[in-house]
């Protein structure tokens, strides 16, 4: 099946209508490899362009010439009326603003809301639910003209979708001792050292006292605990959280001892020692489990540290429990039993 492309009126070259390796510019109708095309996406099945990269460039040369040339104009005019016609460069501008107006007169509606009422001295009027309040009941904001929020701390805090409506941040500054503080959940004066220390806040303490939130912290997890409970268990089945755990437990059991602890990373013994049980001498498999073992028990004498720590199958530690490596026996160090 022939297809024929018109290069010029006086010639024409038959092409297959399947040869995809040419194609017909737009602009100049010359029939050009595709490599003088440049890629163009979304704008041709093929995905090049429909004009080739000659045309392009030219066509793209002539609007620049053409917004430089209006460009000139504009300013040579400009120019022209402000000095040479100053009264015809005011009747322009006159001209534009009118222009102006009647664009917004067509397309704005002017706004139906009734103007607030001037507040008396002290007060401020609120936008949203049109009353007039005191000031303290408005957030200073320091970028408004006139250093408060437009509308009160009620509306703000609906705005903003605070959970306690006008409660949670409608605080008053209360006089108090040096060294103490006002506690915000009991409405009481305390000691600073009753509250939580806090690098976000602007006293370094947190705004409650710990009571306060000790309870609100015993009252939210008692209304999400089957909740709390479901996310320890999904963390605690988590294999990468094993070593974490481990830590944690090794830690705790050994502070209920009173035995001393340097810092142990269980990720650097198992960098240094890699998958291989030194009581059964034997590598650890990816089925079975791993544990750590204190080579001199700490029962014993033995330090809590990486020196002393080692990485064992978990059947071999539970063989060993509190007995050095010369008093187990080869059956206790036979290693895990095949499944």
């Amino acid at each position: 099946m022939k297809k024929v492309y018109h290069t010029t009126p006086e010639q024409a070259t038959q092409l297959s209508l399947f040869d995809e390796s040419v194609k017909k510019c737009r602009t100049c109708k010359n029939v050009k490899s595709l490599v003088d095309f440049p890629i163009s996406r979304g704008v041709s099945d093929d995905g090049y362009a429909k004009t080739c990269q000659e045309c392009t460039n030219k066509e793209r040369e002539r609007g620049k010439a053409r917004s430089q040339d209006q460009s000139i104009y504009r300013k040579n005019r400009l120019e022209s009326l402000c000095f040479n016609d100053p009264d015809g460069y005011t009747a322009l501008k006159a001209h534009r603003a009118q222009q102006t107006k009647e664009w917004q007169a067509a397309h704005y509606t002017p706004s139906t809301r009734p103007k607030p009422p001037i507040p008396q001295d002290g007060n401020f009027f609120c936008c949203d639910c049109n009353k007039e309040y005191p000031i303290d009941k408005f957030y200073k904001k320091s970028h408004y003209a006139r250093g408060y929020s437009y509308s009160c701390k009620v509306c703000d805090d609906k705005k903003s979708g605070y959970v306690n409506i006008g409660k949670l941040r409608d605080r008053t500054q209360h006089i108090v001792a040096d060294g103490n503080k006002w506690c915000y959940g009991c409405d009481v004066e305390k000691s600073l050292n009753d509250f939580h220390k806090s690098n976000y806040k602007n006293r370094g303490v947190m705004p409650t006292c710990k009571e306060c939130r000790c309870a609100d912290s015993r009252a939210y997890i008692d209304s999400h605990r089957e909740e709390i409970y479901a996310k320890h268990k999904e963390w605690y089945q988590k294999e990468e959280n094993r070593l974490k755990i481990l830590s944690h437990n090794r830690k705790r059991k050994l502070l209920l001892e009173q035995v001393s602890l340097e810092e142990v990373s269980y990720e650097r013994i198992l960098e240094r020692d890699g998958l291989w049980c030194y009581i059964c001498e034997q590598d650890i498999l990816p089925s079975q489990k791993i544990d750590f073992d204190h080579f001199i028990p700490v029962s014993r004498g033995g330090m809590h540290s990486e020196d002393n720590i080692f990485v064992t199958h978990m059947t071999c530690n539970r063989r060993k429990h509190a007995r050095l490596i010369e008093e187990m026996t080869p059956r206790q160090r036979r290693g895990p039993d095949p499944q």
